[in-house]
């Protein structure tokens, strides 16, 4: 984890760093000391000093990421007017002289010349770089297409809930919670460190940097987490409809109370309740989604370049000695899949299906919570459009639920 201090908290699942995340006005517009290279992706101008697999991985996480943000804010969100600029450095020094906030790892800017984001990869990115670019990408994108004025702590709770998705790939999962940070929000909830909703709500930017803490964060993320994921999504479309009156330019405190009411106790002890009452692994499912939609991404673009493999085992072998084939042109990092490893090692029933002359190939496992989870794949030529997965209840052989990514 890269050294961090700022005026800001971040919080990962195991430490706590520092950097700067609220959007800071008005700042100067400096032109970076060290040449960067510049490549252009469906939604981002990216602007890199790295080499060219650190700067394909980029472009990659950036265009996905940025589908994420759109599809999980369809309800509210509005249209890309133009692409976004977006600056990775390899040296802190060259970050901090092109207006990087002094020790933080990454910062969206509003300045005179415009906005950008800007982040600190290192000699090489890691899970500590994405986690950063994602939240603070998130308020870049909030800023330029979400309609209406956001209240800090949804701003933040949205940027933390995307900075925790998992990189699949072909996508992104979102909403997981890790254990550790899950121990953390029961213990701030009992402790009673959390802010009375009423208050938490009309907390100003400023006020927010001048009284930063862990448990700030830990309750914008939380809060966020309940409205969309809460009581098994109980309160998305409310959700929405508090975003979308917001967007219409409605006052968020008079949008909530349309929306929640305004006896704020009453919802946050709801809050409460159902965070305290979580088991251990809420999420464990969606952990394991992610790992087996990040085997089928791979799976995929291995299949495309002839290789077959006689059993999930075989595939999980090679991936380990990095013999699994991927083109230039339908790039993944190596290092997604190597994160992957582990995880899918633990999937119960994990099986790979090869194509057949009527049903298209297949990777499904058995979910924790007894489920069967099949992701497929299409394809445009011998590149990979979209990966598409389907969950069928372990009781209720209902319709299935599905996704496309």
């Amino acid at each position: 984890m890269k050294k961090l201090a700022s005026p800001c908290l971040f919080l990962t699942v195991c430490t706590l760093a520092l950097l700067c995340v609220t959007a800071l006005l008005h700042a100067e517009d400096k032109k970076p000391p060290v040449k960067l290279r510049t490549f252009e992706s469906p939604y981002y101008i990216i602007q890199t000093d790295l080499e060219d697999e650190q700067a394909r991985e980029a472009y990659v996480r950036m265009t996905r990421m940025y589908e994420e943000y759109k599809r999980r804010t369809a309800g509210f969100s509005g249209d890309i007017k133009g692409k976004f600029p977006f600056f990775l450095f390899k040296n802190g020094s060259d970050y901090t002289a092109a207006g990087g906030p002094a020790g933080s790892a990454g910062v969206f800017m509003r300045g005179m010349g415009g906005s950008k984001l800007m982040a600190i990869a290192g000699e090489k990115t890691d899970s500590g770089t994405w986690h950063v670019v994602q939240h603070e990408g998130f308020h870049q994108f909030a800023a330029g297409v979400i309609r209406g004025d956001l209240p800090v702590w949804l701003n933040e709770g949205l940027a933390e809930y995307f900075g925790e998705s998992i990189f699949t790939g072909d996508s992104f999962v979102s909403g997981v919670i890790s254990p550790g940070r899950l121990t953390r929000i029961k213990s701030q909830i009992l402790e009673k460190k959390f802010k009375p909703f009423a208050d938490m709500m009309v907390f100003s930017n400023k006020e927010w940097n001048a009284n930063m803490s862990m448990a700030n964060y830990d309750q914008a993320w939380a809060m966020v987490h309940f409205l969309a994921q809460g009581e098994d999504g109980k309160y998305q479309k409310a959700f929405v409809k508090f975003m979308s009156l917001i967007g219409q330019g409605r006052g968020y405190m008079d949008a909530w109370a349309d929306v929640f009411g305004r006896d704020h106790a009453a919802f946050q002890k709801k809050f409460e309740q159902w965070w305290t009452e979580l088991p251990e692994e809420p999420t464990r499912p969606l952990f394991e989604r992610a790992a087996l939609l990040t085997i089928t991404s791979f799976y995929a673009r291995a299949q495309a370049q002839g290789q077959i493999f006689e059993s999930a085992e075989a595939f999980l072998a090679a991936a380990g000695e990095d013999k699994v084939k991927i083109t230039f042109d339908d790039y993944l990092p190596i290092s997604v899949l190597k994160s992957a490893l582990r995880p899918a090692k633990k999937l119960e029933d994990l099986t790979l299906k090869p194509a057949e002359k009527t049903k298209p190939a297949q990777v499904s496992c058995k979910l924790s919570d007894g489920s069967i989870l099949t992701a497929t794949y299409v394809f445009t030529g011998k590149k990979v459009k979209a990966v598409e997965w389907q969950i069928m209840p372990a009781e209720t052989p209902t319709k299935p639920a599905d996704g496309k990514h």
